[in-house]
């Protein structure tokens, strides 16, 4: 099945208002990325996890935090985030939509390390 912009608002429903342009295009974007030979019969689901994460990423402007606070210092302003080794995708780690499609890619590719 070919992903359509429906498709992405009936099951992304946090982006049912986003303009079917922006969709489309990230739709474009994330086929590109998504081998359908080799992700077999969960290339659909990657497909629409992908472009999750990059709807997300752009509805915050590329603004996602880091991991869950972990330290904090009110005078001079200091803060820390914990950051699992796993969590070492870059922003693929910081949507739920690209968490699962980091799972699902270690589902489809499991003797590779992502």
């Amino acid at each position: 099945m070919a992903l359509t912009v429906q498709f992405v608002k009936d099951h992304l429903t946090e982006f049912d208002s986003t303009a079917d342009e922006t969709i489309q295009r990230w739709i474009d974007f994330s086929s590109r990325q998504i081998d359908v030979k080799a992700w077999g019969n969960r290339a659909d689901d990657g497909h629409l996890f992908l472009t999750g994460h990059y709807l997300k990423f752009d509805k915050s402007g590329g603004a996602l935090g880091g991991g869950a606070l972990q330290s904090k210092k009110v005078g001079p302003l200091s803060a820390s985030f914990k950051v699992s080794s796993w969590m070492s995708q870059g922003s693929l780690s910081k949507t739920t939509y690209g968490q699962e499609y980091l799972n699902l890619l270690r589902l489809v590719f499991p003797s590779r390390v992502f």
